[in-house]
């Protein structure tokens, strides 16, 4: 008997804009940096206590952002297999990076891994030469893509090593050279371009970043995060309240012009432009999350306020009831089976079964393929 897992799908309305000044609230009124940052992240995980942690790295109003999290212990649960520990061997990393990082353990889950760290599927070792742990002493961690910018941080049995250079007043340096330059001559497994990565540790968290100053800010426990953005703090909101233990946001365009002259005919544009929803959004996150039901899939739209949320509502039902994706072939109906779509002020949220036959990565496949589902004219 083929088994079936949860999705939900919610719609946020809130404010987008972030702002670029370190003395602005990313999508709300003027704020100074707080240095009682949330810390819960270094004892359990949250996306709003990921978003805290998270230096916004002077983020423009229209710069692109990635963030990824995820929890590893709560995702080896949700997939029936060994959790790792620091005294995970080589192999076992390996072989848990294969089943949980690329959905091959049969339980539908798929997440990501710290950018820095992505050896460990293909040389785990490289990460124990380079810091003295093993990728098995990460209980979790939070990441965020601006640019060529990379902020990660780290919760679990993990600390830089001892006798690292101090390149600023709390930051060390793993590596030689200047920040985002390669350096041949500082070149190891794990940076094989000899990119120098800036280290911090605060409150039990230890994080990177291939710059200096945000790092310097985050040390200090005085920056602006990303949980400041109302629009991306909304989407932590939805993500939460279903306690996911893995998410993804993403902001930037998702508007039908960005596909001009990358991909599809004029005649392909025009009819994802009849089918698309017609009111803006800029911010989609996904998440997973495991109940005694099995796997849910968590979905968020954050929209300009909850009365263009609402409008937006009609047009979602008919896409993911009626429509075919873009990205893969294959109507939607036979993916996500008899949604039920509710609203709660500004959430909308969609409530639907998902067949074990559908990609680990279905979602974040679709999110990063110019998909119908995540357009608006």
């Amino acid at each position: 008997m083929s088994k079936t897992y949860r999705f939900v799908l919610a719609v946020a309305g809130a404010s987008v804009a972030l702002s670029g000044c370190s003395s602005t609230n990313n999508g709300g009124a003027p704020s100074e940096p707080t240095s009682e940052q949330d810390a819960s992240f270094a004892t359990e995980f949250s996306v709003h206590g990921g978003l805290a942690e998270l230096d916004n790295v002077d983020t423009e109003p229209k710069d692109p952002v990635l963030i990824h999290m995820v929890d590893f212990d709560q995702a080896s649960a949700a997939a029936d297999i060994p959790a790792l520990s620091p005294d995970s061997t080589p192999e076992e990393i390996r072989s848990w990076a294969e089943a949980v990082g690329s959905g091959q353990s049969g339980a539908g889950i798929s997440v990501t891994t710290p950018e820095f760290l992505s050896s460990v599927l293909a040389d785990p070792e490289a990460i124990s030469e380079e810091f003295g742990w093993s990728f098995g002493a990460v209980d979790r961690y939070s990441e965020a893509a601006v640019g060529s910018e990379r902020f990660t941080v780290l919760a679990g049995q993990v600390s830089w090593p001892e006798g690292l250079p101090e390149v600023a007043p709390g930051v060390k340096t793993v590596g030689e050279g200047d920040d985002y330059a390669s350096n041949p001559d500082s070149a190891s497994r794990l940076r094989i371009t000899g990119r120098p990565l800036r280290v911090g540790e605060r409150d039990g968290l230890a994080a990177a970043s291939w710059g200096t100053p945000p790092l310097e800010e985050w040390v200090d426990g005085a920056y602006q995060s990303f949980a400041d953005s109302a629009g991306l703090e909304a989407a932590a909101e939805s993500l939460d309240s279903h306690d996911v233990f893995s998410a993804t946001l993403a902001q930037r365009s998702f508007g039908i012009e960005t596909l001009a002259g990358m991909q599809g005919t004029p005649e392909t544009l025009e009819k994802l432009s009849e089918e698309a929803v017609d009111e803006p959004f800029s911010i989609v996150g996904t998440g997973l999350t495991a109940t005694e039901d099995g796997l849910n899939h968590v979905i968020v739209y954050v929209f300009d306020s909850p009365e263009v949320a609402s409008a937006a509502q009609p047009q979602l039902e008919t896409i993911w009831t009626t429509k075919t994706s873009s990205s893969l072939g294959t109507n939607f109906s036979e993916i996500v089976d008899s949604p039920v779509f509710e609203q709660d002020g500004q959430v909308v949220m969609i409530t639907a079964a998902v067949s074990d036959s559908a990609p680990p990565q279905l979602f974040t496949g679709v999110l990063f393929n110019g998909d119908l589902a995540f357009l608006h004219d």
